[in-house]
This record gives structure tokens, sequence and C-alpha cells, in this order.
């Protein structure tokens, strides 16, 4: 990867950005509002994010909200139960190679409709898109029924982690990555409870 990309902010150092904003949000002293969080020094006009989410298309789950981070502070991509495609991957890769960013989130969350239905195995891939999309996610979940706890939040978390090795795996994302300096792109697994407004960063 060409060191002439200016980095908008190292991972480890973007990740405990997000983590306070979090914090923040879920203890609602958020510091960018969703109406005016621009500010008088804030250039709207350009984007400098710190941190690229994949995440559910679910209408309630707003990377920018749960990291209180500026508008132009955060890229992300959705798709329902995270799924990941060509063109998820490729937006992440701009965002890495031409956005300067070094930390990539996959953000999964509770009660996520397209993963229960996957567990429910209720949709023909026949005869819907949506069919198509449980097949991908259901072969990240063949030993989740086994695993104690609750089934849907163990369901959501190993699609994440599923997804995590996904982007690990894309030749072009991770391409001239410089681990262990500053410029390492850090990919990083995260579950967000709706009821709580936390995420929890998964190992």
């Amino acid at each position: 990867m060409s060191h002439d990309i200016e980095i908008t902010m190292p991972a480890d150092q973007a990740l405990a950005a997000i983590k306070e904003g979090n914090r923040r949000f879920a203890e609602g002293s958020i510091k960018y509002p969703y109406i005016n969080g621009l500010g008088a020094e804030y250039d709207h006009t350009t984007q400098r994010p710190i941190v690229t989410v994949h995440t559910c298309g679910d209408a309630r789950v707003k990377p920018r909200l749960i990291f209180d981070q500026p508008i132009g502070g955060v890229f992300q991509t959705a798709t329902a139960g995270h799924v990941t495609d060509f063109a998820v991957l490729g937006s992440h890769e701009y965002s890495v190679q031409h956005l300067g960013v070094r930390l990539i989130v996959i953000m999964g969350h509770s009660n996520c409709g397209a993963i229960k239905a996957t567990l429910a195995d209720f949709v023909d891939p026949t005869e819907s898109h949506i069919g198509s999309l449980t097949e991908v996610i259901r072969p990240h979940l063949v030993d989740v029924k086994a695993t104690p706890g609750d089934l849907v939040e163990n369901a959501v978390k190993a699609n994440v982690r599923a997804v995590v090795q996904e982007f690990l795996d894309n030749r072009f994302l991770m391409k001239g990555n410089d681990v262990g300096t500053d410029r390492e792109i850090k990919v990083v697994g995260a579950y967000y409870d709706l009821a709580t407004g936390k995420v929890e960063f998964l190992d």
C-alpha cells in the first residue's frame, strides 16, 4: 500500500475514539447531535472518516450516532445481516486506499431479523432474494445451536466473526498492510445491543 496516502487516524486510536463515542451515546451525553453535528469549525463538505463500518441495514443501527462521531467521520456500508459481497468489499477497499481509514468494524446487533430468518429456515432461496441472503448466512451458523447462551445473540456474533474473516482474507483490502505500525489496517467485530445502546467489541 502506498505511503503517500494520508491516514486519518491510526487504528488503535480510532478504536479508542469510537469506544468513547459509544459510551457517550449510551449514557445520553452525545457530542454530535443528529440534527447539527457540524459545529462552526467543521467543514461538512469533506469527509475524513476515522473508521469504516459494515453493519446491518436495520433502520435502528446508525454507526455515526452509535459511535457519536461528526458528519464525515464514519464511512459505512449496510446490508441485511451484514452480508458481504463484492460491492461491500470494494467500498471498504476505497475507504482504505483513498480515504486513509485504518480501522474497519463489522457490527451485528441484537434481535437481528436476518439472523432469525436464517435460524428459522423458512425462506425458500428459489422464491426470493431474501432466501439467497439467508443462504449466505447459514454456513456461518453451523455450530451455533450447540453453543450455551442466547441462540440469536450467539448466531449474530458467529456471523460477525465469519464476516471479519472474509474481510481479512480479501487480498485487495489487506494488500500492503503495514502490520505493527501506525498504518496497520485492523478489522474488528462488534455487537450492538439495541436495548442498552452499548457496543461490545468481540475477540
